[in-house]
């Protein structure tokens, strides 16, 4: 697709969503207390105005005489100095939110996705983040965030940070989940994303202890989450009427996959025993409804090329050529067809994408198990990677299960 094609898609996001509340993400910090595997997990659902996006491995390098990590990290394609969600291969990994109740007072200073790269090449541990926010405390930070972090020593934390000072949340086995949407606990009113977060914290709470919190259910049930303040319609098929809309159509101003979900990914960080190069990024591009998750070893090295490539990335490009089925009644804008995810016939988007990316997280687990007991070279890993997302890829593109079926080497 064109840039102007892009670009249309833009427009009418906006267009829809006029009577939206503010944006800004929604985050989750998930202590390994808590975890099916101990390995601690952090999850974003990245809410803005642009769908243009990469994944991207950046190499590490020496700059003034200083040895900095080698990282994996979401950014505007146009942009690759800014990025928002990522993993270092030191375990290190960054999320962050916007908030909005921090009195925010600042014209200048370092924005979010400059701060997020400088962490992801400088930084191994909590204590390091933590250095860097004093250090900006002195510079100011443009604007006010919220970050979730964790390291490769199991350690997880959430940073409510404002324009010159920070107030910090650690994952313990009594607080293990904490979840933000774009407003900080330190602060006042207003709560935005109250409806967000509640819905986030509702669905992180319904899991049995006995179960654990897994990748798969962060990916379905809290990225792909349209239930809104008038009804939930999952699971699907969904056959009842909102606000007088025809039936199966679903307002998503306000869900956790909202109008303005362009991105998403849960990063599980790895056991204290483990190399912290098998950190792992399920990245989407795209709509989460409409798009799957691809598995990212930082240790890889690598990033399939239908995660970026020189222009568009071909993940953005396809979800763009169908997101106008899902949204596809002018007479109700903000309110996504859900049959066209799954109809009453088992047909739809989710009868190709959700088999995917179940049998990309077992292949992924597969070779986790194999390379706990066989460390392997980051071709190795490299290579995994790129099966599994070629797998992926001519499923999502064909509309069809079918690859899914085949061996992992074919």
């Amino acid at each position: 697709m064109k840039r102007t094609g892009i670009k249309c898609l833009f427009i009418a996001i906006i267009l829809l969503a006029v009577t939206s509340e503010t944006t800004g993400c929604t985050i989750a910090v998930i202590g390994r207390h808590v975890t099916s595997d101990n390995r601690p997990m952090l999850w974003k659902n990245r809410d803005v105005s642009y769908i243009d996006q990469h994944f991207n491995y950046f190499e590490p390098i020496i700059r003034n005489g200083r040895q900095l990590h080698g990282y994996i990290g979401n950014h505007y394609r146009a942009d690759s100095t800014r990025i928002y969600m990522g993993a270092n291969d030191a375990g290190f990994a960054i999320i962050n939110s916007n908030t909005y109740n921090l009195g925010d007072s600042l014209l200048v200073g370092i924005d979010d996705g400059t701060l997020m790269r400088l962490a992801l090449e400088t930084c191994a541990k909590l204590a390091d983040f933590e250095r860097l926010l004093d250090s900006t405390n002195v510079t100011g930070r443009i604007d006010c965030w919220n970050f979730g972090v964790i390291d490769a020593n199991g350690r997880a934390a959430l940073y409510e940070c404002a324009n010159h000072y920070w107030v910090a949340y650690y994952a313990t086995a009594d607080t293990p989940i904490i979840v933000r949407s774009n407003f900080s606990m330190c602060g006042g009113e207003p709560r935005a994303g109250d409806i967000r977060y509640k819905r986030a914290v509702e669905l992180l709470s319904s899991l049995p202890k006995s179960q654990g919190v897994t990748p798969s259910f962060l990916l379905y049930n809290l990225s792909r989450d349209i239930a809104n303040e008038y009804d939930n319609p999952l699971p699907l098929p969904y056959n009842r009427s909102q606000n007088g809309a025809p039936e199966g159509y679903v307002l998503v101003r306000n869900s956790l996959n909202n109008l303005f979900s362009l991105s998403a990914s849960v990063i599980r960080g790895t056991a204290p025993y483990e190399n912290p190069r098998f950190t792992l990024i399920y990245a989407i591009l795209g709509y989460p409804v409409m798009s799957l998750a691809y598995p990212l070893w930082v240790g890889s090295g690598s990033v399939p090329i239908y995660l970026n490539s020189d222009t568009t990335a071909p993940m953005v490009n396809i979800v763009t050529s169908r997101i106008s089925q899902f949204f596809d009644n002018s007479q109700w804008q903000g309110y996504g067809n859900s049959r066209f995810l799954l109809d009453n016939y088992g047909n739809g988007v989710y009868s190709y994408t959700l088999p995917a990316e179940r049998a990309a997280i077992y292949f992924a687990d597969s070779c986790q198990a194999v390379w706990d007991s066989m460390p392997p070279t980051s071709m190795d890993i490299s290579v995994a990677q790129w099966q599994i997302a070629n797998r992926l890829f001519n499923s999502f593109r064909s509309g069809t299960a079918m690859w899914i079926k085949r061996p992992l080497d074919q």
